[in-house]
């Protein structure tokens, strides 16, 4: 079972994608984001690996859906690709040592980014608990805490540009009389 954070979800869900900057490494734009994708959800599918969503990455997207909320909840409640996965026990016991992690390396830091730490540490959790080795996410926050606990994490510059499909050498491909 593999981890979605909310960018790769937008980039599946969403049909205009030109609003969104996917960056690499070096902050050059990442071409191909949404065939990039689309490339690893048909090859996690086709391998039988289940993308877990945890709800803290569903309020997300539910936050930015508008009225298509209810047809994303749907979709992928509806799905045997994708998992919800809740803030369980579990998932609480593995947030509470991150965060003594994160508490002890990092001393002052003030409440409104405790409050963003929390939900990425939520997200990390839920991989941990769900033991998940990799989380595909764009979050440099998340990147970090799932580092923490030995959890790889995947941006879309790390994933393969689909193979363009072959094309025919001939130029009567198709035709099944060549012309006299």
């Amino acid at each position: 079972m593999i981890i979605f954070d909310s960018t790769y979800l937008i980039v599946l869900l969403r049909r205009d994608l030109s609003n969104i900057v996917i960056v690499d490494r070096e902050n050059k734009p990442v071409t191909k984001v949404r065939e990039r994708v689309e490339y690893l959800v048909t090859k996690l599918s086709n391998s039988g690996a289940l993308i877990c969503i945890p709800t803290p990455v569903l309020a997300e997207i539910m936050i930015r859906a508008g009225t298509a909320g209810p047809e994303y909840l749907k979709r992928f409640s509806n799905s045997t690709r994708f998992k919800l996965s809740s803030f369980d026990v579990k998932a609480a016991v593995e947030a509470a040592e991150l965060i003594k992690k994160v508490k002890a390396e990092q001393r002052a830091q003030p409440i409104e980014t405790w409050a963003k730490i929390k939900f990425d540490i939520q997200i990390v959790a839920i991989a941990k608990g769900e033991d998940s080795p990799v989380i595909y996410s764009e979050d440099h926050q998340v990147e970090n805490h799932a580092m923490r606990v030995g959890i790889s994490v995947r941006r879309i510059c790390d994933l393969e540009i689909p193979p363009e499909p072959e094309q025919s050498l001939s130029l009567f491909a198709g035709n099944p009389q060549e012309p006299n």
